[in-house]
């Protein structure tokens, strides 16, 4: 049977404003990125047939407990900026706190946050749990969240259904139905 976390770990603050949390992974006044041993490795990847290189990006990082195979998946296909510029991501810290620290901050600029310490907390839970592969995001969110890209984007609520709003290269907007059916989380 999978184990959940007991729903009063994100419960209403006693103010009745934003969410508390609790710490599950994490310790007080230390990052989870401090609690483990980091690696720099090269991700070099060859056509099978010819032998022919058709990926590298050397001194990428990661921590010494995740596989070669995860990290050349990572570094293949979420970490974003073009290859041999210094825009390019190579660190796993650098992709987590992208996405993190995205979430993180629309959290405290719409208040989902009870307090400022429920915001740290948070942010230190979602990166230990990221980190140490408790759960991942779907490709989506690493492709698109905390990229200039994503930023474009806007969204209005209604329920049952989300309705996007693009603006698109050209400055026109257009509209798309989301494939998601029942109210987003925080829109009621």
């Amino acid at each position: 049977m999978t184990e959940t976390a007991n729903r009063s770990t994100a419960r209403k603050s006693p103010r009745g404003k934003g969410v508390t949390v609790e710490r599950i992974y994490t310790t007080p006044g230390v990052h989870p990125y401090d609690e483990v041993t980091w690696e720099r490795r090269d991700v070099v990847q060859t056509n099978w047939k010819s032998g022919e290189t058709i990926f590298e990006q050397r001194g990428v990082e990661f921590p010494d407990f995740w596989s070669v195979n995860a990290g050349a998946i990572v570094t293949t296909k979420y970490f974003r900026g073009a290859l041999g510029t210094p825009a390019r991501e190579w660190s796993l810290r650098q992709l987590i706190d992208r996405v993190v620290l995205t979430y993180a901050k629309a959290g405290k600029e719409h208040g989902y946050f009870g307090s400022d310490e429920d915001a740290e907390i948070f942010e230190h839970e979602l990166t230990y749990a990221l980190l140490h592969q408790v759960f991942s995001f779907n490709s989506p969110v690493w492709f698109n969240v905390g990229t200039p890209s994503h930023s474009r984007c806007r969204r209005v609520s209604f329920s049952p259904l989300t309705i996007r709003w693009t603006r698109s290269s050209t400055g026109t907007r257009r509209r798309g139905r989301s494939s998601r059916v029942g109210p987003v989380p925080g829109s009621t």
